[in-house]
């Protein structure tokens, strides 16, 4: 006889077995399914909570976004807040699997550009950029004299732009300045080397309009950014140089085209020769007039005063009577209504310096400021505007990434 009882109890344990397996498979189909679905968006907000610890200094004072860290310091955080997520979940594993920070390192040229265009698009509509207080008026000589020197030769190491040389801009404004003549009409606008300009102009300071100096170590800043020394004496003296040059190639242009002018450099050339110097009297003459000139028009630009990018007779400030018995060094206003100031004259060879050069010496400028006011320990280099990273979860990586382009 068939023992019924006995049957029944296999079917039973092969039901139930089979309930458990579909059970466990929902169960695991299920954890599966919502690890899918909040892993990517718990990625995705831990991200952004990297991202939100932007050092705000840096935003507020350059309008540059970028936080501090590194790789292991960037894990170590995004592993504490899953742990807050899935600490409490055993059938979770999840680990911080790799960080790269790399590529979005600001002392990346690229990566500097980038904001620099971001801050631009801004201040379209929220005025970013912000404006700096003027200084009106000439700088006392003392105070070119005893600027401040960058002396640390670890400062200098540290440096984004140490090791890195910019060809002279002279010759490269020489061509075409002679027949333009004035710095605006050289700039082209809707460039990233206009628009770096414009940041350069917003955030630091010049001889005519200095910064505060109690939050910048150099005082000259956009005098750096054209010439790379380390002092702001040395930054003065070599714009100062690079200005005169300019304007006695257009000074010169006048004196060749001008034939009243030529007549009189002639005339004076023979007055100092007695007579034997001939065209290369004249051109002797004309050499020292355009040189006698562009000192006077260096000193009406520093003193806040406007030159004529090509001058004429009415613009022309130094008679001939200064050659023979010299300049006193008094500078000369002829109170041209129209020209270009300092100010412009600083806008074009910031323009035609090498936009690398600019970058770096914009990171320089940023990373002396923050060091000397902010906090001594700052470097560029340790500032990203983004992440990559992925998660090791059950197996299975998930990888983000994010960062402050489009704000």
């Amino acid at each position: 006889m068939i023992d019924k009882r006995g049957s029944f109890t296999v079917y039973a344990s092969i039901i139930a077995a089979a309930m458990c397996i579909l059970i466990f498979a929902l169960i695991s189909s299920a954890q599966k399914m919502y690890v899918d679905g909040i892993v990517p968006a718990l990625g995705r907000l831990h991200a952004s909570s990297i991202l939100g610890e932007y050092d705000k200094e840096l935003y507020d004072r350059y309008g540059i976004l970028a936080f501090y860290g590194t790789d292991a310091s960037v894990s170590s955080k995004l592993e504490v807040l899953h742990g807050y997520t899935f600490d409490d979940k055993p059938y979770i594993d999840c680990e911080v699997d790799y960080v790269d920070l790399y590529k979005y390192s600001l002392a990346d040229q690229n990566v500097l550009m980038d904001q620099i265009r971001l801050c631009g698009v801004e201040n379209l509509a929220t005025s970013v950029l912000g404006s700096r207080e003027k200084f009106i008026g000439f700088v006392d000589e003392t105070l070119v004299e005893s600027g401040r020197k960058i002396k640390s030769d670890r400062v200098i190491r540290f440096l984004p732009s140490y090791g890195r040389t910019e060809s002279g801009i002279i010759a490269s404004i020489t061509g075409i300045f002679n027949s333009v003549g004035s710095p605006k009409d050289l700039i082209k606008s809707g460039t990233d080397a206009f628009l770096i300009n414009k940041y350069i102009s917003a955030k630091f300071g010049d001889r005519r309009n200095l910064p505060d100096s109690n939050k910048s170590y150099l005082l000259f800043e956009r005098e750096y950014i054209v010439s790379g020394k380390y002092s702001d004496a040395e930054n003065l003296k070599a714009i100062k140089w690079k200005i005169i040059a300019m304007r006695e190639i257009a000074n010169m242009a006048f004196l060749e085209s001008d034939k009243k002018m030529r007549a009189e450099a002639t005339v004076i050339g023979e007055l100092l020769t007695l007579g034997y110097a001939g065209e290369a009297g004249a051109q002797a003459v004309m050499a020292t007039w355009a040189y006698l000139e562009s000192l006077n028009d260096y000193e009406l630009l520093i003193n806040g005063k406007k030159v004529s990018g090509i001058k004429d007779h009415l613009s022309w400030a130094v008679d001939k009577e200064s050659i023979l018995n010299g300049w006193n060094g008094d500078y000369i206003d002829m109170k041209t209504p129209d020209g270009d100031t300092y100010s412009d004259y600083l806008d074009l060879m910031t323009y035609m310096t090498g936009q690398d050069t600019k970058l770096l010496r914009i990171m320089d400028l940023i990373q002396l400021n923050l060091r000397y006011y902010y906090r001594s320990d700052f470097l560029i280099s340790e500032h990203y505007t983004g992440l990559d990273y992925g998660l090791l979860v059950n197996g299975k990586t998930y990888s983000f990434s994010d960062s402050y382009g489009g704000r």
